[in-house]
């Protein structure tokens, strides 16, 4: 970075275009030195980065660059991480991730920063993966509480759940008080039903 001596470059412009380039070990190395020299940068520029990383399957080192971000706002930038989780596959946490995302959360809360429906999503798809429905349940009517509507995803994670835990009939319960409170059964919730059945015949 020796280059950059003596110059007040845009880093943040820099940085965005290298990730558009795909160019993830310039991008390293960029923010290595923002890191060292304390340079400031607008939270948008790591939401970019989150997405760039996202769109090459880079998940890791998306959740690592948020850890990094200890001298920045990590608060508002936790959806964004979430997103990139959900759009590879990826509901389920590691442990640190996920005791991470739930000290991120309470911080989120308490800063009255709004959590997303992505957000919530991803927490209440990891309870239920770990039999914590009780858990899950409670964060879905805080969701409903704080204003954001459960989508179908939301939903088809808590079906999922159920059926994990050997309760089908509570599972297709679910498709209708779903549309009770205005929400459209999707593929995904008929998915989860058909999948259910077809491993309880398989048993």
């Amino acid at each position: 970075m020796h280059l950059l001596i003596g110059f007040k470059p845009d880093y943040s412009a820099f940085t965005y275009k290298l990730a558009r380039c795909q160019d993830f070990e310039a991008v390293e190395e960029v923010l290595g030195y923002v890191q060292d020299n304390t340079v400031h940068c607008e939270e948008t520029l790591f939401i970019a980065l989150f997405q760039h990383y996202g769109k090459a399957h880079l998940v890791d080192k998306a959740v690592e660059l948020f850890h990094r971000m200890t001298c920045f706002n990590r608060v508002r930038t936790l959806n964004s991480l979430l997103n990139v989780h959900v759009d590879n596959d990826r509901f389920l946490f590691e442990k640190d991730e996920w005791e991470q995302a739930c000290k991120v959360f309470e911080e989120m809360l308490e800063t009255k920063v709004e959590p997303s429906v992505v957000t919530f999503n991803s927490l209440i798809g990891y309870l239920c993966r770990n039999g914590e429905l009780d858990k899950a349940k409670g964060l879905l009517e805080d969701m409903i509480k704080k204003g954001k509507r459960p989508d179908a995803v939301t939903y088809a994670l808590l079906m999922e759940g159920l059926c994990l835990i050997g309760e089908h009939d509570e599972a297709k319960k679910m498709m209708f008080d779903m549309e009770y409170r205005g929400c459209k059964p999707a593929v995904v919730n008929f998915g989860v039903l058909m999948t259910d059945l077809v491993k309880e015949r398989e048993d």
